[in-house]
């Protein structure tokens, strides 16, 4: 068994606010369901190379060009076109959508910074995240499912949630390793 490298705190610390920023992200993007439609979610979400740029031009991680401004204020003009005729408008959901971009983007930028400073590769980089990330979890499971918890007492409904859970579980992680991959190069 191969032990991980030695890395610095810096490295540490900021793949905890990756895995917390993960989290946030998650976390804000699945109760933004309960307020808002799919389609809506959608058209909101298309929106995050926005914040993306935003925190990287604030961070200097991106340099904010003519041609980048203009392609953001199309998208976000597109953005703003799409969501004003939503029959269903709800304010909360639509901040709920626009704080996962926003934990999305700084996730992205710490990301960035983390590996291209570091030398991490992608899977050390996602086993320093993953504590972080459930850490943060942990509160908004426990407040919003924990009455639910008691379900998953029967043997049958956990086994099927379990099932329900792990295969989405093994696609997600396959997706942070290969995002975490695309930033490092």
């Amino acid at each position: 068994r191969k032990a991980l490298p030695k890395t610095s705190p810096r490295i540490v610390v900021g793949a905890a606010f990756i895995g917390a920023f993960t989290a946030a992200d998650v976390a804000a993007s699945n109760l933004s369901f309960v307020y808002i439609s799919v389609s809506f979610f959608v058209m909101l979400k298309s929106a995050s190379l926005v914040f993306i740029l935003a925190v990287g031009t604030l961070t200097c991680i991106e340099r904010c060009t003519v041609r980048i401004l203009f392609a953001v204020v199309v998208i976000s003009g597109g953005i703003f076109i799409a969501s004003y005729g939503e029959a269903d408008f709800n304010p909360l959901g639509f901040a709920l959508v626009l704080m996962s971009e926003v934990f999305a983007a700084l996730r992205w930028v710490v990301t960035q910074m983390v590996l291209h400073g570091g030398k991490l590769d992608s899977m050390q980089a996602v086993f320093y995240m993953a504590p972080a990330s459930a850490t943060t979890l942990v509160p908004f499971v426990a407040t919003l499912e924990l009455h639910k918890i008691d379900a998953l007492n029967d043997v049958n409904t956990f086994a099927r949630y379990l099932l329900m859970v792990l295969f989405p579980g093994f696609l997600s992680f396959i997706l942070l390793l290969v995002e975490v991959q695309l930033v490092k190069e």
